[in-house]
């Protein structure tokens, strides 16, 4: 089988098509167990280290915003978060937000910042600081655990000698003090020297964070990787090592809350659908991993880049999951690329646990837009129904007048279930070209907001962050918070 990979290089982001084999595991739906890996990943504490407080708590005022955009008062908080400017590179933002019980944590590029619920900058540190490195450090994720009130990032880092991650956990509920810092190495067949452990994915379960990677050595796709790293071990600050499983597929980890459930990963796997993982006893000791299912639901990969009113076209990725999926009850939820009738489109659905059935649906901010990178978020309304909330980005070069990139946000109510969201949502900011030597972002973020707030429960109200650009060329991100109170 073959599939576009986006691969990075020190100055950008090329596309190229790689030979992705289709093992007998992945082209069944039989089980098939994995116990012990076939690599290891071993994780030593490398430094404490803290982020430098640049706002005071008490100034609870909103950061305005630079453009205005969407439904007047739809999201209750509307800010754009870091940019391009002097300290960032060129290269893509690849945005990630969580939140937590007082803060907004985002990773983006080289920085990480904190900012207020209502979105005053607290504090800011560049990633070669925080994770005291002067290697080449890109593609963050961050994640809250609300389990731990604590936040966690894992940074990809480029080394001529190892395949190499590094880890960093905040030491309390506070990311303007101290992290503990980790270097993650590697050994086994899919981690030679050199290779370079692209998109690295984060999700979590309430025992274990859980790791995916796709692993270059040069242009050549290596295949991926999941691994799952014991919270007891990291918030400690101790040196541990876990097994690494292999993949045929990039995939995404399944972040879920309940306590004593099995762990599990999905891939979306363009001409078939989905391949679903099962991770047993993610904390290990004993972990192993189970090939539950090959789930039919075809589609194709995006054929074609993003068009913009002016200037290059922007690469919307493979089809791979970008953003990770959410297990809510016995479903779970993912968003990816597609064709859309030869335009850049938006899936999302949930896969059943039970049945291994999948319900798919469509987005698109028109009939004539480019939709692309996506991300979701999903909570228990209850009952069997869920609160559903959908990030992603769109031009629409056939709009008069011409709309360039531009973040749009949209929401699912319960009882709608999964159905097509065709000119819905909102958007936080219209947009413009990028500069030609700017890619675009390879993932975007939404984060269930796990506090109550005096007119909404817990649960009711996600945060998102998300990728445009600004009159000048350069990227900039947008955080926003949307509830359905």
């Amino acid at each position: 089988m073959t599939v576009g990979l986006f691969v990075r290089t020190a100055t950008a982001v090329v596309v190229l098509l790689c030979s992705v084999p289709t093992s007998a595991a992945a082209a069944s739906a039989d089980p098939e167990v994995t116990v012990g890996g076939s690599g290891r990943v071993s994780a030593s504490v490398v430094g404490v280290r803290g982020s430098p407080v640049v706002s005071p708590m008490a100034d609870e005022t909103v950061q305005p915003a630079t453009k205005a955009g969407g439904s007047a008062g739809d999201p209750s908080v509307n800010f754009d978060g870091l940019a391009q400017d002097g300290l960032e590179s060129g290269e893509s933002s690849d945005v990630s937000s969580a939140v937590g019980r007082r803060d907004v944590v985002e990773a983006v590029n080289t920085r990480l910042a904190a900012y207020t619920r209502t979105g005053v900058l607290r504090c800011t540190v560049s990633l070669t600081a925080l994770l005291g490195v002067h290697t080449d450090v890109y593609g963050p994720r961050v994640q809250y655990d609300p389990g731990f009130d604590r936040y966690v990032l894992v940074v990809s880092a480029r080394s001529p000698d190892s395949a190499l991650l590094y880890l960093a956990a905040s030491r309390d509920a506070d990311p303007c003090r101290t992290w503990w810092i980790y270097r993650l190495t590697f050994a086994g067949p899919l981690f030679p020297p050199g290779t370079r452990l692209d998109y690295p994915h984060l999700g979590q379960d309430p025992q274990a964070l859980l790791l995916s990677s796709t692993n270059f050595r040069g242009v050549a796709y290596l295949g991926s990787a999941m691994f799952a790293l014991p919270k007891s071990a990291v918030y400690a600050g101790t040196t541990f090592d876990s097994p690494t499983f292999p993949m045929p597929y990039p995939a995404a980890p399944v972040t879920a809350a309940a306590p004593g459930e099995d762990s599990f990963y999905v891939a979306a796997a363009a001409g078939r659908g989905y391949e679903l993982y099962r991770m047993i006893n993610s904390a290990g000791p004993g972990v192993m991993v189970l090939h539950e299912a090959t789930i039919a639901a075809p589609f194709a990969a995006p054929t074609r880049p993003v068009r913009q009113c002016t200037g290059a076209s922007l690469g919307p990725l493979d089809g791979r999951i970008g953003w990770q999926a959410v297990r809510v009850g016995d479903y779970v939820w993912f968003a990816h690329g597609v064709d859309a009738a030869g335009r850049p489109g938006v899936r999302y659905g949930a896969i059943s646990l039970v049945s291994h059935s999948v319900h798919v649906a469509a987005v698109a901010r028109s009939a004539t837009s480019d939709d692309f990178n996506p991300s979701i978020g999903v909570s228990d309304a209850g009952y069997g129904l869920n609160y559903v909330w959908l990030n992603w980005a769109f031009t629409d070069p056939a709009a008069r007048p011409c709309v360039d990139v531009s973040p749009v946000v949209d929401r699912v109510a319960p009882g709608e279930g999964v159905t097509d969201r065709r000119g819905t949502g909102t958007v936080l900011v219209r947009g413009d070209a990028s500069r030609a030597d700017v890619p675009f972002s390879a993932y975007s973020s939404v984060a269930v907001d796990p506090m109550a707030t005096q007119s909404c429960p817990a649960g009711l109200a996600a945060v998102t962050s998300q990728q445009y650009f600004d009159t000048d060329g350069r990227w900039r991100t947008r955080i926003a918070r949307f509830d359905f109170c």
